[in-house]
């Protein structure tokens, strides 16, 4: 009964927490279309938070108690930090001195970790195959859907004249350049959030001395 008691409040502390997010973000969404007043180009970035806030609210409401607590906290969080911060709040550029875009991209790289670890719990593969297997999966899961993800950023720049892979700048030739190691450093970020994934889940694995870990699979696996 406690634990339902706990459950209960954390999920609405998650919801509030989206609906807020939501509001925020819908306000300056209305405010940017109907004054044309957007300095540092975050239209899109204010429409993607008002959706990703949205989805969990829609979710739930189909959903209600069969909804995964454990995702819906880790999802409202992400949202937080990487979207309605990191974009819409233009935390990208302002805390470009902390690098703020790589933070996220290492937390991105855990996060793509831990849903090649929900295929496998989900496929009944987890507890069926080697740790070699496990680990092969989950490593190339999260690498291919940071490759999806830059491919996309790099769609969107094409397509829209945004700049998620960098600023242009003048190269010798005359021609206006992306430097690409802007990129390389988004992969190489996402890498070692996917490595800090592995280390841990091995050693899991190995111990079954890793709370975290162990909280996190019984979670997914309900």
């Amino acid at each position: 009964m406690e634990n339902k008691s706990s459950n209960k409040i954390i999920v609405l502390i998650s919801l509030i927490s989206n609906v807020l997010m939501f509001v925020v973000a819908f306000y300056l969404l209305i405010y940017v279309l109907a004054t044309g007043d957007d300095p540092n180009g975050r239209l899109l970035s204010h429409f993607a938070t008002t959706t990703l806030t949205a989805l969990p609210l829609i979710a739930y409401a189909v959903l209600k108690e069969k909804m995964n607590v454990f995702l819906l906290v880790f999802y409202t969080f992400y949202v937080f930090v990487a979207v309605f911060l990191g974009a819409s709040m233009n935390f990208y550029n302002q805390f470009e001195n902390i690098n703020y875009d790589k933070l996220i991209h290492v937390f991105f790289g855990y996060t793509t970790a831990i849903l090649g670890l929900i295929v496998l719990i989900k496929t009944n593969k987890l507890n069926q195959s080697s740790l070699f297997f496990n680990l092969l999966f989950i490593f190339s899961f999260g690498m291919m859907i940071e490759a999806v993800w830059e491919m996309l950023e790099f769609s969107m720049d094409q397509l829209l004249g945004s700049t998620t892979q960098g600023v242009p700048v003048l190269g010798f030739n005359g021609k206006y350049l992306v430097d690409v190691g802007e990129t390389m450093f988004d992969i190489i970020s996402n890498f070692i959030g996917v490595l800090i994934f592995i280390i841990q889940f091995t050693f899991y694995t190995k111990t079954k001395k890793a709370p975290i870990m162990s909280f996190m699979i019984r979670e997914l696996s309900k």
